[in-house]
């Protein structure tokens, strides 16, 4: 029995043509402590563990893998996290936001933007067929408008799909988006900021989970996502992350408000 067949067989998927998984080995002194993604059909070791979401609509599986991805979900598994390994029982206690919060203006932000950051290689392309699929015609001029914006920044993909790929004919028609890590970082923060609205953070909430010594003081003993921004401090000279998630914040927040004649 190939690899993919035993899999499925054993896992007993009969809908999803892949797999959500996360990395069970974790720390919370790590740059994330909660990584998930997209991977192809096959047989996952212990180190990672695999999320079968309850709803079958594949938007709302998108918005998922957004809210785990988030920095809001990140810094509260910290709070939770006592060891090295991102246990079912720690993940179950995680406030992930329920399906109801997603209506259709909150999909179109999300979704698109998280095709682009995992459809980044012929074997997610599935996902992207999920989605697609699911997506009605707004969505889908959204998504090919955020592939063009990808290609006018790194150049794009070809459409060039590998002999093993299986191309579905109802699926997405747009190759692979390019990785650009300045374009991916901007997505993030644009997301996070977008998550820290839905969970109903303040600025103030917002700028603690990002560095609270920002918000106490220097002196402050805590701390949250340390690695992260002494990585960032060395390679830019300042905590990127940080600085566009605040500024993808304000310009939601100011566009929200402007929205609402306030």
């Amino acid at each position: 029995m190939a690899p993919k067949d035993e899999a499925t067989s054993e896992l007993g998927l009969k809908k999803l043509q892949y797999l959500l998984a996360y990395r069970n080995i974790t720390n919370a002194t790590n740059e994330r402590t909660i990584v998930m993604s997209v991977l192809p059909i096959a047989c996952p070791d212990f180190s990672l563990r695999i999320l079968f979401p309850n709803v079958s609509n594949k938007l709302l599986i998108a918005c998922l893998i957004g809210n785990t991805n988030s920095i809001i979900l990140d810094y509260l598994a910290r709070q939770k996290l006592g060891g090295t390994n991102l246990s079912d029982y720690v993940t179950k206690q995680l406030a992930i936001l329920p399906p109801v919060v997603y209506d259709h203006n909150t999909i179109e932000f999300i979704v698109g933007k998280v095709v682009e950051l995992i459809y980044t290689a012929w074997d997610t392309k599935q996902f992207a067929d999920d989605v697609w699929k699911d997506a009605d015609e707004s969505l889908k001029t959204l998504i090919r408008k955020q592939w063009e914006d990808n290609k006018q920044v790194t150049g794009g993909h070809e459409w060039a799909p590998p002999a093993w790929a299986e191309i579905d004919p109802n699926g997405i028609s747009l190759p692979p988006f390019k990785w650009d890590e300045n374009r991916r970082a901007q997505l993030r923060a644009e997301l996070d900021a977008y998550y820290a609205i839905l969970y109903g953070l303040t600025e103030e909430e917002l700028h603690y989970i990002l560095d609270p010594q920002d918000v106490y003081g220097p002196d402050f003993p805590g701390e949250t996502f340390r690695v992260l921004k002494n990585k960032e401090l060395k390679q830019f000279g300042t905590y990127r992350t940080k600085n566009l998630i605040l500024q993808s914040f304000h310009s939601l927040t100011l566009s929200g408000e402007n929205e609402n004649g306030k």
